[in-house]
């Protein structure tokens, strides 16, 4: 047989070859089809991600089971669409400080209806590094309508940061999946009003958008349940020293100087909210001190912690607010934290828990909430 002549023809490609040659060269159809999935890909996202439906599709957007803002943002989702309750609400706001301070809400629940001898429903709504401003957001989107508490967790860091606003292009820090009217209205007040609502996806794509991986993956391996801390947790290990020093030097640096101007207004906010609030039921507000080891309370703070409990304890006093500082209840101590805030056993989080629900049921106890309300 003779040869086959050479034809000059190039050498057949190999598998990854002809793949790289379909993607960066696709043919008409393939392209059309392409364009197709992605505008219908869009257009989904833009008619069916709404308030009504992240009540329940939020998990699919998280991150990983630590994402806070998803599920928070979606249980302001979920509050939004119930029916009126028929117990008392209790709402608790805050850093991962409170989180970690206390335990789950069924725990505080089951003591409240001890205590009351009728049930209360208790949402926990923390999220790391909460800012005020994401504070005072989530408060106005509760319902338009219940009775009950309101507890938000406070601490000299976080009225020291104020409403938080970015270093870059000195806009508001904000990572909640929803707009509020405070956060509107201060970005008017700064120069840097936000764009006219057009869609819930849109107007909340900062959102959103760095969110698309995860819900592709979740969509496809099922969506990750909610991160809470273990209650069989023994405790134990704090952080290292060269840490503690780092963050007592970002502390000094930057809250401790703006605190003295900051906190009266940040509290400013507070008062409309607080009122809003007293407007929609029997609502009992109450400001609570995140936990504080007794080391950072001495090292980090010093000199400061104690005019600025004067400074919360008469505002709250002057606006019919409650102010609670339950270390002692609880009778924590430098071994029960991991770090400056932070509890590191479920035994300090029983504890701190047992001081908090028991206030809130004397409140419950003392307001004797009518929980007979007209659907909203």
């Amino acid at each position: 047989m003779e040869p086959r002549p050479d034809l000059g023809g190039a050498a057949p490609l190999s598998f990854w070859g002809q793949l790289w040659s379909g993607l960066t060269r696709p043919s008409f159809p393939v392209l059309v089809t392409m364009t197709a999935v992605t505008t219908a890909s869009w257009g989904a996202l833009f008619l069916l991600v709404t308030p009504e439906r992240m009540a329940t599709w939020h998990p699919y957007f998280a991150d990983e089971p630590k994402d806070s803002y998803v599920f928070v943002t979606g249980r302001v989702h979920e509050l939004a669409v119930a029916p009126p309750a028929e117990t008392p609400a209790v709402f608790i706001l805050g850093t991962s400080g409170l989180r970690y301070g206390l335990s789950r809400p069924a725990y505080i629940e089951e003591r409240l209806a001890s205590a009351l001898g009728r049930p209360a429903r208790v949402s926990g709504l923390f999220t790391d590094d909460q800012s005020m401003l994401e504070s005072y957001s989530i408060l106005e989107e509760l319902p338009d309508r219940f009775d009950g508490v309101v507890v938000l967790g406070i601490s000299p860091q976080r009225f020291g940061r104020g409403l938080a606003r970015r270093e870059d292009d000195g806009g508001y820090e904000y990572r909640l999946g929803f707009r509020s009217g405070i956060l509107e209205r201060e970005s008017e007040k700064i120069g840097a009003p936000l764009p006219r609502s057009v869609n819930h996806f849109l107007d909340n794509r900062e959102y959103f958008l760095p969110r698309l991986a995860a819900l592709a993956r979740n969509v496809w391996s099922g969506r990750p349940e909610e991160f809470l801390p273990r209650e069989d947790e023994q405790g134990g290990g704090t952080i290292s020293e060269e840490r503690w020093q780092r963050h007592q030097t970002a502390v000094r640096k930057h809250e401790i100087p703006n605190l003295r101007w900051q906190a009266p207004r940040t509290l400013a906010h507070l008062v409309r909210i607080a009122e809003d609030l007293e407007s929609r039921g029997r609502v009992s507000v109450v400001l609570v001190e995140a936990p504080m080891s007794p080391r950072a309370r001495q090292e980090i703070y010093g000199e400061v912690h104690a005019p600025y409990l004067d400074l919360v304890r008469e505002f709250a006093r002057e606006h019919g607010l409650e102010h609670w500082t339950l270390s002692s209840e609880a009778r924590l101590e430098e071994a029960d934290f991991f770090d400056w805030t932070h509890l590191n056993s479920a035994d300090a989080r029983r504890r701190y828990s047992d001081a908090l629900a028991d206030r809130v049921a004397g409140l419950l106890a003392t307001d004797q909430v009518d929980i007979r309300r007209a659907p909203r």
